[in-house]
């Protein structure tokens, strides 16, 4: 059996994590199938009432929730940073597999600027903009600005490109 659509990862709607470029997903739509090598057929069974979603027994934390749409087909709805199992399992076929379910949020941001062209004692101190030498009137080095977020998971995404004025 396969499950396909289980995201890596997703956060929860509305956090840092699920905007732009980190772009995460808030739900992500499952598909199971039952493969038999013997003739490489398939049978999807998401919507099969035969399939049983246990998010319960592997997420003891409450990191997420099955729903369905409207047309019966299961997704993933996280509810809270964590991780926990999806365990599927069938009533006409002896089989249980899990599925980890990651669910991180944005803990963290992290500033930095530095001074553009660099220098070579540069210390790490925003106010360490010089004049740069040889000009007149004096013009002075710019400030390069960088802003790196973390997730709950440790994962860092750089973002500093993604300023909108």
């Amino acid at each position: 059996a396969t499950v396909t659509g289980a995201p890596s990862k997703l956060t929860l709607p509305g956090d840092a994590a699920s905007f732009h470029p980190v772009s995460l997903p808030t739900s992500a739509a499952l598909d199971i199938r039952l493969w038999w090598d013997v003739d490489g057929r398939f049978q999807l069974m998401s919507g099969d009432d035969r399939t049983i979603l246990d998010d319960v027994s592997g997420d003891p934390d409450g990191v997420f929730t099955i729903a369905f749409d409207s047309d019966g087909g299961p997704f993933v709805q996280p509810d809270a940073a964590g991780v926990g199992e999806l365990r599927v399992s069938f009533t006409h076929q002896r089989l249980t597999f899990n599925v980890t379910v990651t669910v991180v949020e944005a803990v963290d941001a992290t500033l930095t600027v530095q001074p553009s062209p660099p220098f070579a004692d540069y210390g790490a101190q925003a106010s360490d903009l010089r004049a740069i030498g040889g000009t007149s009137p004096n013009q002075y080095q710019k400030a390069k600005v960088g802003l790196t977020i973390q997730l709950s998971d440790g994962a860092q995404h750089d973002v500093s490109g993604q300023a909108v004025y």
